[in-house]
């Protein structure tokens, strides 16, 4: 596999387009369903060569609910769009609903065979019939051999959609890659109840089958979504490995076991993301090993002569920057609600159990994870790995060796969601089966809602939040995780989703920079020394465009405020407003929307401020 450049990595997939399209209004069904079948098949057949099926966008109706009487299968070499109007916040403006038939005799593995590329828009794939029993069923990438010989590879897009209830399916994951290039940018949108009455690890977005051998990843992108209530975040087994795998302002929660599983990526960034209950199934101390250390909740990087198959990349220091892994692992926050601290502090199994076999709370990277990001030769003190790269990793104290996991609650890094989509109960008896009694449950959020008659819009859930630290944690002082859906123009908190946006394209220049370039040990955010005095450092680079990093140290628990002015006095920028522990923080900032000139920045705590100057030069 030859590796393609990695500058830029968020631009790689454009919006496919086309010079002309027609347009196919699909209307919602009644009765027994059909219609979008039928308008797929019908424009098929008009034209052998396919040219119209490529230039046609099938439009769905605004709370329209569409009924497959089977699976939907796109011509070889083709390009398939999906689109729904965008929602707004009344059941009449929901997204068109997907579901299947209760029909008999229908084959139901895949709801969408897609041979070529294809893009959903705004639409609600929900994997139920219409009676809202859940069915196991994914959306197929199949091999295109035009587009391997081509190197354009397999291109699916999809942007503002919910994925809802997704199970075991065929061993895959809702989205399930059977190519050898698979590319694909997911934007906007939520997958949620991927669960699985039974296997752990079974419900994910996106994974390649059991076992399955030839296929494999050259972009996997991931942008202000949120992955809700599954097995996995992204599954991903041996033989495969993918050349570029992004995850940026993505909100997790509840996963069963890891966000990430295995360490198969050449190219992996996740970056301005919360995580929140990961690897509920917890860690075993029995079963880690003499040294008792655990996998970690987030993700597990093994080394490369670990892996059992061939691979082009390596951990040689040595060797070319492009021929060595790069991992970028930063501004990222992890936590665990109360209620499962209370789980593990008490139930049937830790109860009985002798201490090397309780459960206890997964913690964000193992230790040995963590020597990936800050091991260094101790003769000449170069960074074993220079391009795996961690920083702004809260707690900070979880990128400790020792990890003393702790065993009491803690409010600090909890985001405090508005209102969480979690079963607790259910997650209860679910994770007990699995540790303890073999019960099954099927332990989704809100599982009565599905149906054509009991569809919920607005959904219940609200993932914004109050933790005021985490709401300016991410880059440009934007909150962690996914702002489209929460923090957009059609949520219900202050919309930071419009800003972001804006200055979009200058963030990915700087996560590409990261990613290629390694920040060295100086960004890693491990926890030091408690400082004896507030302290503000100069911003470096300066003069800068457009973004610039800013370091400063709070001795005490206080409330603090970083904010920037123009040479009027004027504020322009909130870089952090509010609470602060004892600590070195560091902030971006990204002036992307200001004129070139002179500003100043100001740190104000208690009964001190410090002003430091800083030229944007364009």
């Amino acid at each position: 596999m030859k590796k393609f450049g990695i500058v830029l990595l968020f631009a790689v997939l454009p919006v496919l387009a086309f010079a002309q399209t027609d347009t196919v209004r699909v209307a919602s069904d009644v009765g027994s369903g059909g219609n979008l079948n039928t308008a797929v098949a019908n424009v098929i057949a008009a034209d052998p060569s396919f040219a119209q099926f490529n230039n046609t966008v099938f439009k769905l109706e605004a709370n329209g609910f569409y009924i497959l009487t089977g699976v939907i299968q796109t011509p070889p070499h083709s390009n398939f769009r999906l689109e729904g109007p965008p929602p707004g916040k009344t059941l009449a403006t929901s997204p068109p609903q997907i579901v299947w038939t209760t029909s008999g005799g229908v084959t139901t593995t895949y709801n969408f065979d897609l041979f070529g590329d294809a893009t959903f828009k705004n639409v609600w794939i929900l994997c139920a019939n219409v009676l809202g029993a859940q069915i196991g069923t994914s959306i197929l990438i199949e091999d295109d051999s035009l587009a391997n010989l081509s190197g354009k590879g397999e291109r699916f897009e999809m942007d503002g959609c919910i994925v809802d209830y997704q199970g075991i399916g065929n061993g895959g994951g809702a989205i399930e890659p059977a190519c050898k290039h698979f590319r694909a940018k997911i934007t906007n949108t939520y997958f949620r109840n991927l669960t699985d009455a039974h296997y752990r690890y079974y419900g994910r977005p996106v994974s390649w089958t059991f076992q399955s051998t030839t296929w494999h990843t050259d972009t996997l992108i991931f942008e202000n979504c949120t992955i809700a209530n599954v097995g996995y975040a992204y599954m991903q087994e041996s033989p495969e490995y993918a050349d570029y795998v992004s995850f940026n302002h993505c909100t997790f929660l509840n996963t069963v076991v890891f966000v990430l599983e295995s360490s198969y990526w050449w190219n992996l960034s996740v970056t301005n993301s919360i995580v929140v209950n990961a690897f509920m199934y917890g860690d075993f101390p029995g079963t880690d090993g003499t040294n008792r250390t655990p996998n970690g909740g987030v993700l597990n990087i093994d080394s490369v002569n670990a892996l059992s198959f061939s691979i082009p990349f390596t951990d040689d220091r040595t060797a070319a920057p492009a021929l060595q892994r790069h991992i970028l692992f930063a501004n990222n926050s992890y936590s665990h609600d109360q209620w499962y601290y209370d789980y593990l502090a008490h139930n049937a199994h830790n109860d009985t159990a002798i201490e090397v076999n309780k459960i206890h709370r997964m913690p964000m990277l193992s230790a040995k994870t963590y020597r990936f990001f800050t091991g260094t030769d101790s003769a000449t003190g170069a960074k074993n790995f220079p391009y795996m790269t961690a920083f702004n990793l809260y707690p900070l104290d979880t990128m400790s060796t020792t990890f003393d996991r702790p065993t009491s609650y803690s409010a600090t890094y909890d985001p405090g969601f508005a209102f969480a989509p979690t079963n607790v109960d259910s997650i209860k008896v679910f994770l007990m089966g699995r540790w303890l009694t073999g019960a099954n449950i099927n332990w989704a959020f809100n599982q009565g809602d599905y149906g054509q008659s009991t569809t919920v819009w607005p959904l219940n859930e609200d993932l914004s939040y109050s933790n005021t630290f985490l709401k300016t944690a991410a880059m440009g002082g934007f909150p962690l995780g996914d702002l489209h859906r929460w923090w957009g123009p059609n949520s219900y908190a202050v919309d930071h989703y419009t800003a972001w946006k804006a200055q979009a394209s200058a963030e990915h220049d700087t996560l590409a920079k990261w990613l290629n370039q390694g920040r060295g040990t100086v960004g890693v955010a491990k926890q030091s020394a408690i400082p004896g005095k507030y302290e503000l450092g100069q911003n470096y680079p300066n003069p800068f465009n457009p973004t610039t990093e800013i370091k400063y140290s709070v001795p005490q628990k206080s409330n603090v405020s970083l904010k920037v002015y123009n040479v009027l006095g004027q504020e322009v920028a909130t870089l952090f407003n509010g609470e602060r522990l004892a600590g070195n923080y560091s902030v971006t900032f990204d002036g992307g929307q200001l004129s070139s000139g002179v500003y100043f920045y100001r740190l104000q705590a208690e009964n001190v401020s410090i002003t430091r100057k800083l030229v944007l030069m364009k």
